[in-house]
């Protein structure tokens, strides 16, 4: 009886649903100091092309397979410009004619923000496994990353 007399007693349960619901919203707005990079846990990444001017159709292609595969994956974000807290992977695509058969060179130095440290890394194979070869690099740059990000958090 005492729901009948009292009609703020039955809008209780309503009030404190509203209540939550608006705590819910407010913490799910963005803070307005923060940028979308600094709100995000994945690290920024810069990609530079070190390749010489080589004209040479496999090492073109190699190098635009190997920059399609580093801009789709999902353990980092790609920078619009190199600053000081945004890693750095230098890239480099090298066609060795001197060796027979021809061997075809992926060189990568991965910089950490702030002239961390760097690391080095290269891949080399013949011209026959070329397509393979940019997805080995983009899987050691990734584990290279991941790792580093890790020890550092």
């Amino acid at each position: 009886m005492a729901f009948k007399s009292n009609r703020w007693l039955r809008a209780r349960p309503l009030m404190i649903a509203a209540g939550l619901l608006l705590l819910l919203l407010l913490a799910w707005l963005p803070t307005g100091d923060m940028d979308a990079e600094q709100r995000s846990h994945k690290p920024l990444l810069w990609i530079v092309d070190d390749t010489t001017g080589d004209s040479d159709a496999l090492v073109l292609t190699v190098r635009d397979d190997l920059q399609q595969r580093l801009s789709q994956r999902h353990e980092w974000r790609l920078a619009k410009q190199p600053e000081a807290h945004v890693w750095q992977l230098t890239l480099q695509v090298l066609l060795d004619d001197s060796q027979q058969p021809p061997l075809l060179r992926l060189h990568g130095e991965l910089q950490a923000p702030h002239q961390g440290q760097l690391k080095r890394f290269a891949i080399e194979g013949k011209t026959d496994v070329a397509g393979l070869l940019p997805e080995q690099y983009v899987k050691i740059a990734t584990q290279l990353l991941t790792s580093a990000t890790a020890t550092v958090e």
